[in-house]
């Protein structure tokens, strides 16, 4: 035999021990059994079968499974911040079968399997779940919605009161408004239920963000912001805790108005209805002529502020209407009354620039400020005319037939208060405040409705 076919026996050799090679490892590595070192979470599935391996998942308790728990993730500025819990707190169950056909998902190649048994390197899969009790799910996420819920607040103005070689210096700065934050339950449900039926163990929760009604950039249009108008009034020696109740209850609903050029402003529409659902306690109210109990007293002392702090501004009053009874914790022909639906105080922004209306309610009474760009107005109101109402009586003698008339002074009046506004010295308007009072229920008896029992 020369050395050519010598050489070629050889080679035909080779080639058969070789291809007998690939068909008996062929037989072996392409058999139905998982590669060594394969690991579901901390469960070694290596050298199963498929059907062994999905028994053997079967046997376990989700939380057995996992090395680490599930999370949901929340990512807020820069801050990362996770709620770890696991499969059985959120009502889940394993899905035996889709957790082991990932193994091989897109891997069934021979060469995938001959290096896997070759290199025996170890391979995770994470396990695949489902909600079974999508009701425990809800239960997290309720217990994380409290964790991240956020209600807006608006941007205000701070007014600050400072002393500066020995004076008196008033400043108003901004506050920034706050951006509320709102989860939204049924779409991050969603997401990790999606999430989970895929092996992916962190789910990012979907959350809405919540403008407030006033920005930064709403306040820096009025340029030069500061006080244009105040007006502070006290509560009386006698006001019981509910009517107070009201009266910051009330502030609330007006606190932070803000009021864009040529904007009016309705007091009832903040006020809303006077029930106890709304907050409202019982407290005497003026109506006609006596004091009755019902919800909302108090509420008039916030239109008669507010009036004041409005007439010290020089917007433009649309309309307003004064009590039947005066009492003293008003100024004298300059009080105003709201109760609804009936009587309303309202006014426009007449500056020329958005406003800002501020309630601040204390121990001892209310102040209310208009801030707005500065006009350089100067308001003063006159001392109160004040002229009685009286009564003609008819008396006539009954032997001659002569009749005489007399004048009797009864509790009513009227009042008369003069507002003048000026600039720079100079006065730009003068107007007439007219009032008409039954009686002065500092003066004279009030009639007091007692309260009917239910």
């Amino acid at each position: 035999m020369n050395r050519i076919a010598y050489i070629i026996i050889l080679i035909l050799l080779l080639i058969i021990s070789v291809a007998a090679g690939i068909f008996v490892g062929s037989n072996y590595y392409l058999d139905d059994s998982i590669p060594k070192n394969s690991y579901i979470g901390k469960i070694n599935v290596g050298g199963m079968t498929r059907r062994e391996a999905i028994s053997a998942i079967s046997t376990f308790e989700p939380d057995d499974i996992l090395e680490n728990p599930l999370a949901f993730v929340y990512e807020e500025n820069i801050k990362i911040t996770k709620f770890e819990f696991w499969p059985s707190q959120a009502g889940m169950q394993i899905l035996p079968e889709d957790t082991i056909d990932q193994i091989f998902s897109g891997n069934r190649s021979y060469f995938f399997k001959v290096s896997a048994r070759i290199v025996s390197k170890k391979r995770e899969f994470p396990p695949k779940f489902k909600i079974s009790d999508p009701a425990e799910t809800f239960l997290m996420l309720e217990e994380v919605k409290e964790y991240i819920s956020k209600k807006p607040s608006d941007a205000e103005f701070i007014v600050l009161f400072m002393k500066t070689s020995g004076k008196s210096e008033r400043r108003v700065i901004i506050q920034d408004e706050v951006i509320g934050k709102k989860l939204l339950e049924e779409r991050s449900f969603e997401e990790f239920d999606k999430n989970i039926r895929k092996g992916i163990m962190e789910s990012k929760l979907i959350v809405e963000d919540i403008k407030p009604k006033i920005t930064n950039a709403m306040l820096l249009q009025i340029p030069n912001a500061d006080v244009i108008g105040s007006y502070t009034t006290y509560y009386g020696t006698h006001d019981s805790p509910n009517r107070i109740h009201n009266i910051f209850l009330v502030s609330s609903f007006v606190n932070n108005t803000y009021l864009g050029t040529v904007e009016s402003f309705s007091l009832l529409k903040p006020v809303g209805e006077f029930t106890p659902e709304r907050g409202f306690k019982e407290a005497y109210v003026i109506i006609g002529d006596e004091l009755v109990p019902e919800y909302g007293g108090g509420t008039c002392q916030i239109a008669t502020t507010l009036y004041n702090a409005v007439m010290n501004a020089d917007l433009e009053v649309l309309s307003r209407a004064n009590h039947g009874i005066y009492f003293s914790i008003y100024p004298l022909g300059r009080d105003a009354t709201v109760y609804p639906p009936y009587t309303d105080f309202r006014f426009r922004n007449n500056t020329g620039y958005p406003i800002v209306i501020q309630a601040v309610p204390f121990k001892k009474g209310l102040t209310f400020r208009v801030i707005g760009h500065p006009t350089g107005k100067k308001v003063r109101f006159s001392y109160p005319k004040v002229e009685y109402k009286y009564a003609t009586v008819l008396t006539k003698d009954a032997e001659t037939g002569q009749e005489h008339r007399a004048k009797i002074k009864t509790d009513a009046f009227r009042t008369e208060v003069t507002r003048t506004v000026s600039i720079n010295g100079k006065t730009v308007k003068k107007e007439k405040i007219k009032s008409s009072y039954k009686l002065h229920g500092d003066k004279a008896d009030v009639k007091i409705r007692k309260k009917e029992p239910r």
